[in-house]
């Protein structure tokens, strides 16, 4: 993936606006419609599937 500082921004916007607008209802449809929306956005894609897929671990070293 070839991240840059523009693409990053936007990335980084769009899950901000996501997230406020999922915030923002406590409906379903609502928040169905929501999700919807964001479908096509490839970045926030990757950057939920990375967040939230169960087969990628991420640990920290143990102290020694």
């Amino acid at each position: 993936m070839n991240w840059n500082k523009l693409d990053t921004q936007k990335t980084l916007q769009a899950v901000k606006n996501f997230s406020q607008e999922l915030q923002a209802t406590s409906s379903s449809n609502e928040k169905i419609e929501i999700i919807k929306s964001y479908s096509q956005n490839k970045w926030l894609c990757q950057v939920l599937q990375y967040v939230y897929s169960p087969c990628l671990l991420y640990t920290s070293p143990s102290p020694r």
